[in-house]
């Protein structure tokens, strides 16, 4: 092991540094713990509640925006279905179901359309489960 003598400046930048990159790395897991919470409850079945105000408008966390992935093959279906069983038969339009879920309006089209044995659209122009 190598022991090097930094002078007084050096060290409370580095210090300095290190602390805010702590900081940001402590917001970041909680940011993911959030998200494993929401995706767990949505695995469940169940969504989860929508922001307060409050939250909503709280100060932005410094984390970079997140990276698309590609989802996994019925991954779509599942998390449409997911949403529709947390209306319990209401229906939802595409425009609820794509602000309800994440998924692209033509993704959430292509679901709709190409699931007909598990997705009905009724006469008032809301889709629900069979």
């Amino acid at each position: 092991m190598v022991k090097i003598e930094l002078s007084d400046s050096e060290a409370r930048r580095l210090r300095d540094e290190w602390e805010a990159r702590a900081s940001d790395f402590a917001e970041q897991a909680a940011s993911l713990r959030e998200a494993i919470t929401a995706i767990d409850a949505q695995l469940a079945g169940k969504l989860p509640e929508r922001p307060t105000e409050t939250q909503a408008t709280s100060a932005p966390s410094r984390l970079p925006p997140p990276r698309r992935k590609k989802r996994r093959k019925g991954q779509n279906l599942r998390t449409v279905k997911g949403f529709l069983v947390g209306l319990e038969g209401k229906g939802a339009t595409v425009a609820e179901i794509t602000k309800g879920t994440g998924i692209a309006t033509s993704s959430a089209v292509a679901v709709l359309k190409n699931n007909a044995k598990v997705f009905h659209k009724g006469d008032d122009g809301l889709w629900k489960l069979l």
